[in-house]
């Protein structure tokens, strides 16, 4: 529901193929928010491994670098 109402709103902008997308980067935002501020985890994912866990999620195709370095994304996780 909230990604598809996301999609709905972003108009010309939406760089999501579809609602899907939103929904496997919104989990994948939350899982690394965990990842990085569990002490149980050892190794922290990289900004890169990050990127590259999120290769081709939008129907085959990669989101925007700038979109998930973007500062009110994967950003703010790692700079917290």
């Amino acid at each position: 529901m909230f990604c598809e109402r996301y999609c709905d709103c972003q108009g010309d902008n939406n760089v999501f193929e579809n609602s899907d997308t939103c929904y496997v980067l919104s989990f994948a935002i939350i899982m690394l928010n965990t990842s990085l501020h569990n002490p149980s985890v050892k190794e922290k994912p990289t900004i890169e491994q990050f990127i590259n866990m999120n290769r081709g999620i939008n129907q085959g195709q990669d989101l925007p670098r700038e979109l998930l370095v973007n500062a009110q994304l994967a950003g703010n996780i790692f700079g917290n």
